[in-house]
């Protein structure tokens, strides 16, 4: 089976007047199923950047300085900005239309072997291979899915007991309830940690008040026990 080679894969958003190719790597895939009309949709997290005064000749780094990702299709997009002060932050979601000249989405895809016991999952990371793993997860009613790929950045593994652990993110976690006519607007960021094939923990990140008239962006809402289907992959080669 094939599965996404993170590594060389990249979201590139072209500005008006192509004044700049911002070329950014996948941090993760989204396939989002309405089960009730059976589409699905093809979405892809850019990975995090700083936000920057591109081509200046000096001082290059905006100040104050916040973190900048989103989530693409060709078609439609969500700039996640995330700054010090939670309130500061500024939705972008849209179509691609009139935003950009256009996006492209460049997936490499390689042939991969699923790791289908724990022995196989522990040789394969103390062997040094490269793991992807996909995470498929249901709104409470059942009719919405979400299969989320993504490159494990961490992992934990025991060759002693034949255990091992996944952690790692961020990922796009779906807000089953966004009044959001985007599916890409959608999205918050989140980490994964599984040992098993049908449950996964998340952590999300949300505004988090550390004093009185403090809140900023933290990964601090802790979901246990989300009922999933899990998968891990070894890249051949």
């Amino acid at each position: 089976m094939q599965a996404v080679d993170f590594a060389h894969s990249f979201v590139t958003f072209v500005t008006p007047g192509r004044a700049n190719n911002a070329r950014i790597q996948v941090e993760a895939r989204v396939e989002w199923t309405d089960l009730a009309n059976g589409t699905t949709q093809e979405l892809f997290l850019a990975a995090s950047c700083k936000s920057e005064r591109t081509y200046a000749e000096s001082n290059l780094f905006q100040s104050p300085n916040y973190d900048f990702c989103g989530v693409f299709t060709e078609t439609e997009y969500a700039i996640i900005r995330r700054h010090a002060a939670a309130g500061d932050d500024r939705p972008d979601v849209g179509p691609v239309a009139g935003r950009f000249e256009r996006v492209n989405v460049n997936i490499v895809r390689v042939e991969a072997t699923p790791l289908e016991t724990r022995q196989a999952a522990v040789r394969a990371t103390l062997a040094g291979k490269v793991l992807v793993a996909a995470t498929e997860i249901a709104d409470p009613d059942g009719g919405l899915r979400c299969r989320l790929e993504y490159p494990v950045k961490t992992m934990n593994a025991n060759d002693i007991d034949w255990i091992y652990q996944v952690d790692t993110g961020p990922i796009p976690f779906p807000n089953w309830e966004a009044d959001c006519e985007q599916i890409a607007g959608r999205f918050d960021l989140a980490y994964v940690a599984w040992n098993a094939a049908d449950f996964a923990d998340f952590v999300i990140q949300r505004p988090t008040q550390l004093a009185p008239g403090a809140v900023t962006w933290h990964y601090s809402e802790v979901l246990a026990s989300v009922p999933a289907h899990n998968w891990l992959l070894a890249l051949n080669g």
